[in-house]
């Protein structure tokens, strides 16, 4: 059953889950209370933070995926309009006020800024993916 990230946490202190899927960083305090256990990370390693939570490749499951953010904008917006938002982009990804929070809350894993292009091809690729996905289960 698909939950928003409050609802899914909820629902995995209550009970009503057994397990949940979400990042380090949001889940960093219940983990630190003992609320919630790590089992799974699905990133290429270790975190520093969780020396004893294996990946799901050292586990023989060939799979890292990861929480990504992208901005949209209309197909026919001015190609100098475009260069413009994606420099303010990259250089607030850059700023160290930015890297600064980001690393307070634990989220500058697999952080990085891609442009345009690349960001339409890894789009893609997710999109391939998961469609492969939901068609394996009947959608």
């Amino acid at each position: 059953m698909p939950f928003g990230a409050a609802e899914m946490v909820s629902n995995t202190l209550g009970g009503h889950l057994d397990m949940m899927y979400e990042e380090y960083g949001p889940t960093r305090g219940l983990i630190e209370s003992g609320d919630l256990i790590p089992l799974l990370l699905f990133s290429d390693d270790r975190l520093a933070e969780l020396p004893d939570v294996p990946t799901a490749k050292e586990l023989g499951y060939d799979v890292t995926i990861g929480r990504w953010r992208g901005f949209g904008i209309k197909p026919d917006t001015n190609a100098a309009d475009v260069e413009t938002l994606v420099a303010l982009f990259r250089d607030a990804a850059a700023d160290p006020g930015y890297k600064k929070i980001e690393a307070e809350n634990a989220l500058q894993y697999r952080s990085e800024f891609i442009g345009p292009e690349a960001f339409k091809t890894f789009l893609d690729g997710e999109i391939a993916t998961y469609t492969q996905i939901m068609k394996q289960l009947g959608y």
